[in-house]
């Protein structure tokens, strides 16, 4: 219960996170690839690569983004578009070569693409983009780009080198979506990725002799011997996958018990025990307990007090006719304060009486309905929270044990709470380790941070008596104010069993705003009324009775309830807040 509001922002934060992968959601998926790539012996990169894109709604065609350093160079670009017709540009900058395709239907370059699979054919040349050491060349290439907002379903790509491949030695990086990564009699890399995310790269790399290579015309010449160096940094990165490895081990951990824990303690502490109790309804109060006792056992969170309190009190007042009514009207119901001996009133009693007593007018008048007038939303919200401790001070822990046994509900929260810390610390560690877009664009996340989300919104909507459980005497207790809710919400109960007199009425309408049924109460009473026609003289032997019969618990909720209102209204509104050497980039639509 002291964890909720906590537990809220996480709970807030995770539906944030659920938002904006609908945000941003790209308007096309990929569901394969194909690139052929032949290093030559001049140090150049003749790539190939075939990329299908299924489209959503209406474009004007697509893009290609292909990454250039200071050296490198894009050259030779041709664009296929088989069974559609296309124009094309090459643009960009020093830093990025953008191949832009208008796509159509028709010969005449009227009609759009519009929600149909489209499969483009890039060729090109990478010039100074192998780097040759002194001891090897290097070919560092990013396969699979993360500029794209979607993820591929299927890569293959297939690289030729200009020598024996029994020489070379080759990384994936990383090896987590290969499904096969095998050479080929003619000394071809042949490799099949599956299911890369969205803003994921995937790079491959390839060492061999630079006696490979006839001409450095086209590579990027580097004095010096990098080989070891190179083999050094390969097992840094395998250790760095190891332990992302492992983080997503723990994210499939915490899915299991996020769905485990919640069940084990319900099954082990929330169990309720069985009874002997058997009857259908209560024709009366089932047991003299205080309103606010009532309030806090057996509304909803055991041992929380809650504004129907504030309500019951105040009518349980005017039932003990410490205040009286003045007169009443459809608008507007006007008391004053008895003189009458509150030496046996609790704090919380005494409050409300002087609460209601400062909007007294000089006649000594309490008009409810101007008490919205009169009020401040902070003062009101102050006193409210001030008055609700002191209420709940006044139920002693002892009754509440003798009622309810909360041992699943701390033990539930606190495990809640460590599963929702773990959860935190591995998705700052997923950011760090992969970025955020990447991991906002990663659909295993949002299984993740649903599956998180379902323990939350158990604790945060159920009351606290699912993972704890009453003892035998609440059980029975909690069973009796049920069938006493029922009672007095069912007409027909009520028409075949009245109350003995109007005076028990009071009693009625007080446990009633005490477990939250005020309205259904009072309009039981009101229909009792006028089938039973009762008259005036008998409605005004009990205050409560006459008090609300003639609008006033109306009066007064709708007083408070504008308090409430107005303090939004004047709130204002303020808005709602593996780097490869070469290769990768992206692409999309326009």
């Amino acid at each position: 219960m002291k964890y909720k509001k906590i537990v809220f922002l996480i709970f807030l934060l995770l539906s944030v996170f659920l938002l904006l992968s609908y945000i941003f959601a790209p308007n096309y998926s990929i569901p394969e690839a194909t690139k052929h790539i032949e290093i030559m012996d001049d140090g150049s990169c003749v790539i190939t690569e075939e990329i299908i894109m299924d489209i959503k709604g209406s474009v004007n065609g697509i893009y290609r983004d292909l990454p250039t350093d200071a050296n490198q160079q894009v050259t030779d670009v041709s664009v296929e578009t088989p069974g559609y017709y296309n124009n094309f540009e090459i643009g960009g900058n020093i830093s990025n070569t953008r191949i832009k395709v208008w796509l159509y239907n028709d010969k005449e370059h009227t009609e759009k693409i519009n929600n149909q699979k489209v499969t483009v054919i890039y060729k090109y040349t990478y010039n100074n983009a192998l780097k040759i050491y002194d001891d090897v060349a290097d070919f560092q290439y990013m396969s699979w780009g993360d500029q794209w907002a979607s993820k591929i379903s299927t890569l293959k790509t297939y690289i030729k080198i200009p020598g024996n491949s029994s020489q070379s030695e080759v990384w994936n990086n990383p090896d987590t979506y290969i499904k096969q990564s095998k050479w080929n009699d003619n000394d071809e890399l042949e490799t099949t990725a599956e299911d890369i995310p969205a803003h994921t790269t995937f790079e491959q790399r390839i060492l061999m002799p630079n006696n490979y290579f006839k001409s450095t015309e086209h590579a990027e010449v580097i004095h010096d011997n990098a080989k070891s160096v190179i083999e050094e940094d390969q097992k840094k990165y395998a250790d760095k996958i190891f332990y992302e490895n492992i983080l997503y081990k723990l994210i499939q951990l915490i899915i299991v018990l996020d769905c485990i824990v919640p069940t084990m303690i319900y099954l082990i502490y929330g169990r309720e025990i069985k009874t002997d109790y058997k009857a259908e309804y209560e024709y009366d109060i089932p047991m003299n307990l205080k309103p606010v006792e009532v309030n806090s056992l057996f509304y909803i969170d055991v041992g929380l007090i809650y504004d129907e309190a504030f309500n019951a009190v105040i009518l349980d007042l005017i039932n003990n006719e410490y205040f009286k009514i003045v007169s009443f009207n459809e608008k507007d119901t006007i008391l004053r304060v008895n003189n009458k001996d509150t030496t046996n009133l609790e704090e919380y009693e005494l409050d409300i009486i002087n609460y209601l007593d400062s909007f007294k007018d000089q006649k000594g008048n309490i008009s409810l309905a101007s008490i919205a007038d009169n009020e401040t939303y902070d003062h009101y919200y102050e006193f409210k929270n001030n008055w609700k401790k002191k209420a709940r001070d006044s139920v002693s822990d002892s009754l509440i044990k003798q009622y309810f046994d909360d041992k699943g509900t701390r033990i539930y929260e606190k495990a809640l709470f460590t599963l929702l810390i773990m959860s935190v610390i591995i998705t700052i560690s997923a950011v760090l380790v992969r970025g955020l877009i990447p991991i906002l664009e990663n659909k295993e996340y949002y299984l993740f941070l649903f599956l998180i989300a379902i323990p939350i919104a158990l604790y945060l909507l159920i009351p606290n008596t699912t993972h704890g459980r009453w003892t035998k005497e609440g059980k029975e207790a909690s069973e009796k104010w049920e069938n006493f809710k029922k009672y007095i919400e069912d007409y027909s109960l009520i028409d075949e069993k009245p109350p003995e007199s109007v005076q028990v009425w009071g009693k009625y309408l007080v446990y009633a705003s005490a477990l939250g049924r005020a309205k259904q109460a009072t309009d039981t009473l009101q229909e009792y009324i006028k089938a039973s026609k009762i008259p005036e003289n008998k409605i005004a032997d009990n205050n409560l009775v006459l008090f609300t019969s003639n609008g006033g618990f109306d009066h007064l909720t709708s007083s408070f309830n504008t308090i409430v209102e107005t303090s939004y209204s004047d709130s204002g509104d303020y808005g709602s807040s593996g780097s490869g050497g070469f290769g990768g980039g992206g692409g999309g639509t326009f």
